[in-house]
């Protein structure tokens, strides 16, 4: 199990970097077709964190609970609304 427990750090890791340079792409990006390319990482990354917390849950393992909340933190990270620059 401990086997089980270090993949589930690193996909975590792994999915959080990935989806928040998703993020940072699809809102930072001035041309459309970049966005789409943020977009597309982030939702890929938010479907490996589903899947590996899956089979966290069918194992019984104790890296759930991370898996779940970097998942969440990336949803509320690309759902929040960034408020408009006046400068």
């Amino acid at each position: 199990m401990p086997d089980l427990e270090l993949c589930l750090l690193t996909l975590t890791l792994a999915g959080l970097a990935l989806g928040a340079w998703g993020i940072l792409i699809a809102r930072t990006s001035q041309a459309p077709h970049h966005a789409s390319w943020g977009r597309a990482l982030f939702l890929g990354a938010l479907l490996c964190l589903g899947m590996s917390s899956v089979v966290a849950a069918v194992h019984r393992a104790e890296g759930l609970a991370p898996v779940g909340l970097s998942a969440g933190l990336l949803v509320v990270g690309m759902l929040w609304e960034t408020p408009a620059w006046r400068g």
